[in-house]
């Protein structure tokens, strides 16, 4: 998956190119698009990374099923910015294991379970991404989710969220990453973002929603 300051990032750019979130409350947004990765302490069981993520198997390999979660909170996702951004995290997601899997790494990466060095290359390029984009924090530490119908989902957990976030905007990592750099993320935040902008771009306007279909990557492996 995509890490915290990429999506981030995205969810800037797209308050940013869409003046109409505002209506949608842009704090409510900006937690919500990071919201699927607020677990709380300890590392996700896979089997609660695909609840929270909604991934799904199908023929053609496997999706984030982000239209299943347009379904379930059908009423929210076009004018309350928690769940619009929910869903936009798991397109974002969709966008990085496709891009991710159309990389040629060699199936000697490919086929790896443990995945652990990625999270090292994020904290390593956290820096780029502040500095590169200029980001500010701007989660609000106001938002209060408890009583959300999305937390059926899974109990969230925002306040750690908002330490995590606060972490990685201070992160000081230093040296040589394993396999991502400073160009794959910027490659890839210019391939994402027309893609999510798509994807907000129906939602907004009420017309037929992205299919996760398109965003299709193989099963097995990094996912």
């Amino acid at each position: 998956m995509a890490q915290r300051l990429v999506h981030y990032l995205l969810g800037e750019a797209l308050l940013k190119n869409a003046p109409r979130l505002s209506a949608c409350n842009a704090a409510r947004f900006r937690a919500g698009n990071l919201l699927p990765d607020a677990y709380g302490p300890g590392k996700p069981s896979p089997d609660l990374r695909k609840k929270t993520h909604f991934i799904a198997e199908t023929e053609r390999g496997r999706i984030s099923d982000f239209e299943r979660f347009r379904l379930n909170f059908a009423e929210k996702i076009p004018s309350d910015g928690l769940y619009l951004g929910y869903y936009l995290h798991l397109a974002q997601d969709a966008c990085f294991r496709v891009f991710w899997h159309g990389l040629r790494l060699g199936e000697n990466i490919r086929s790896l379970e443990d995945v652990s060095f990625l999270h090292r290359d994020y904290h390593i390029l956290n820096r780029h991404i502040v500095t590169a984009y200029g980001l500010e924090n701007r989660l609000s530490p106001d938002i209060g989710i408890e009583a959300e119908p999305i937390n059926s989902i899974f109990p969230f957990d925002l306040p750690l969220l908002r330490a995590d976030l606060a972490a990685d905007f201070a992160d000081e990592a230093a040296g040589d990453t394993r396999f991502l750099s400073a160009e794959l993320i910027d490659e890839f935040i210019k391939k994402a973002l027309p893609v999510c902008e798509d994807a907000l771009r129906r939602i907004l306007n009420g017309t037929e929603p992205l299919s996760p279909h398109e965003l299709t990557w193989k099963s097995g492996g990094v996912s």
